[in-house]
């Protein structure tokens, strides 16, 4: 029995098996070859059999030989059969000889080809098994090779066989992995997971594919990890084997974990600060809002996809017109920009937005997008009118009622004074302010009162209430001055808001009282006495 096999000239034949003879007998002799007599047999095409071969006129055309190899044992009586698999494929090939002719009759021919059909099993199943230990053993040398956990197992399951690097890893012995030994090493918390999807994917012949997290055995800890395992089939789609790796994507999933913590403190901070965020994409005029940008708009996190039209829809006409060409030079520039716009929710209601973008460029310097923040300033706003409203109506007072007002900056020490305030000191409007001006329009006896002021301004943390006598030109002013501390978060003094009324008037007709009821009381003593 002669089987095929393949190395680097090609195919070639070797003896298998023997029966009848000796291997020396046949160990001198050339190896097996193409003829015209072993061609039929070697190429799977019939049986051959010869009552007496050395008459067959193929007989003899062997170069350089003109019949049998010298040495070889004489042979009249001849069959072959080849060996030939399920599928088809020459394997072998099985040689019947005998020294006398007309041994081998069509009962003997029967007979072997049951022997060649079970000789073609049994090499099939040898080829099949020595390949499948070569695979094997090449896999494990492919897998002890490659940078990161790997292993193998069995069709079943089981696994059979881990590398050098799991070892070191999990710090397990080869035998401890064994089984389900290497179950021990994954967080209980994915124990459960990593064992259903394994079951799945045996139960599917599918791929396997799993994160979870795999205990170090040097220090205790857990990595994450990403697993996979493939099947390796035979020809006919039967598992020979599953092929695995673990793959360490700890720093991946730890940055992935940092990157949804700060998307959670920005989602917050945007709730917080009542702002949102946006992405306009110039090429294709898409836009994306943050979830916080719909809620501010009136509208619940991504109920829609936002877009240009959309925007200039739910905006006051003349913002639409302003924010055009503002958005334009921006681009055009490659500049920030930052603008107003006044924007009207579902329910009708009309919300002030700063609006801020950040034009992007690409690697040419051309510009792509637009990165922006939006801002509800509403609020800010709604005060900003009540105290324009105030202002104005402090004006109209200082105007007809001779008042001044004044800001105190603690921490800069800038004096800022209205315009009564200028009237008040006969001052030139705009001319630089300080706090001792008052020391220097006081007059004598009321020094010590001007002293407390200035010191107030650079001392004291309290509210300050003084009546003081200034003279701007030739006429004595009285005036009362009155201020309170706006303190931060902290407690701590920021600024002195303070106001100047001018008395004089009050205090003349004060005094005016004084003389008359002064006279009246005189008057009365006098009648008192003449009577």
């Amino acid at each position: 029995l002669f089987y095929k096999k393949y190395n680097e000239e090609g195919e070639e034949y070797t003896l298998y098996a023997l029966s009848g003879a000796r291997h020396e007998d046949f160990a001198h002799l050339p190896v097996i070859r193409h003829t015209p007599i072993l061609d039929p047999t070697l190429r799977g095409e019939h049986i051959v059999r010869s009552d007496d071969i050395t008459k067959d006129p193929r007989y003899g055309q062997n170069r350089p030989h003109h019949g049998m190899p010298e040495g070889h044992l004489p042979v009249r009586s001849y069959m072959a059969l080849p060996v030939v698999t399920r599928s088809g494929n020459v394997i072998g090939g099985l040689f019947f000889g005998h020294p006398e002719p007309g041994v081998f009759s069509e009962n003997e021919e029967e007979l072997v080809k049951n022997i060649a059909g079970q000789a073609a099993a049994a090499i099939d199943n040898a080829r099949l098994f020595e390949a499948k230990q070569q695979a094997e053993q090449k896999a494990r040398l492919i897998i002890e090779s490659i940078p990161q956990m790997a292993w193998t197992a069995l069709p079943d399951g089981s696994l059979d066989f881990f590398n050098r690097r799991w070892l070191e890893f999990t710090g397990q012995t080869a035998e401890q992995a064994q089984g389900e030994g290497w179950q021990e090493v994954f967080h209980p918390e994915d124990l459960s997971l990593t064992v259903d999807a394994w079951q799945r994917s045996l139960s599917s012949q599918q791929d396997f594919e799993v994160e979870h997290r795999i205990r170090c055995g040097a220090d205790g800890s857990y990595r994450w990890h990403l697993s996979r395992g493939v099947p390796v089939k035979d020809c006919d789609g039967n598992i020979l084997q599953w092929v695995g790796t673990n793959t360490d994507i700890d720093d991946r999933m730890q940055a992935q974990k940092k990157i949804r913590e700060r998307e959670k403190l920005f989602r917050e901070a945007e709730m917080v600060g009542n702002t949102g965020s946006y992405e306009a994409d110039l090429a294709t005029l898409r836009f994306s809002f943050s979830d916080n940008l719909y809620r501010l708009l009136g509208y619940e996190p991504q109920s829609f996809v936002p877009s240009l039209d959309f925007i200039d829809a739910v905006s006051h006409p003349e913002d639409v017109a302003d924010a055009r060409p503002i958005i334009k030079k921006a681009i055009r520039d490659k500049q920030p920009y930052e603008y107003v716009r006044r924007i009207y929710r579902p329910d009708g209601q009309m919300r002030y937005f700063t609006v801020k973008g950040k034009v992007t460029l690409d690697k040419l310097g051309s510009p792509v997008k637009i990165l922006g923040k939006v801002q509800d300033i509403t609020e800010q706003k709604e005060a900003e009118q009540v105290i324009n409203k105030h202002l104005t109506l402090l004006k109209q007072a200082e105007e007809t009622a001779r008042i001044g007002s004044w800001e105190y900056d603690i921490d800069t020490g800038a004096l800022h004074w209205s315009k009564g305030m200028y009237r008040l000191f006969g001052i030139p409007e705009g001319s630089p302010v300080k706090p001792e001006l008052y020391l220097d329009y006081v007059i004598e006896e009321d020094r010590p009162v001007a002293e407390r002021i200035v010191h107030h301004f650079r001392e004291s943390q309290e509210p300050l209430e003084e009546t003081i006598r200034i003279r701007p030109n030739s006429q004595v002013v009285t005036m009362r001055v009155k201020a309170v501390l706006l303190r931060d978060k902290q407690g701590r003094g920021k600024k002195t808001l303070g106001v100047n009324l001018d008395i004089s008037e009050i205090k003349q007709l004060e005094q005016e009282n004084l003389e008359l009821r002064l006279d009246q009381q005189k008057g009365l003593l006098l009648a008192i006495l003449e009577a």
